[in-house]
């Protein structure tokens, strides 16, 4: 039983530290911005790659376009702005989702 508890502490704790490591890197190092038009959906975000470059993906009717790579941050974000820009000009609802976490909750 003791080696049970010792083990259920130490799968648990590292599964949290690994999601809690890993919220870091994203946030560190991706955007996402979703913008709609009534029931019309569409995303652009950004990643870093562990090579070091960024990728700035665009989603359109649910097909991904890379729009960007660069090895600087910078210029990932500056086409996603531009992009965000002109969706918001045709009277797109565009909003950061960055942070947004999805999350679920088990009922038995």
């Amino acid at each position: 039983m003791k080696f049970m508890r010792i083990f259920l502490f130490i799968f648990w704790g590292s599964q949290i530290w690994a999601q809690h490591s890993l919220a870091n890197v994203a946030a560190e190092n991706s955007a996402y911005v979703m913008c709609r038009s009534h029931s019309v959906v569409r995303t652009i975000r950004i990643l870093k790659t562990p090579s070091g470059f960024c990728e700035a993906t665009y989603t359109k009717d649910g097909v991904d376009q890379q729009v960007a790579r660069s090895s600087k941050l910078e210029a990932c974000k500056t086409v996603l702005e531009r992009i965000r820009s002109n969706l918001e000009k045709a009277q797109w609802s565009c909003k950061d989702i960055s942070q947004a976490r999805v999350s679920s909750e088990s009922k038995d």
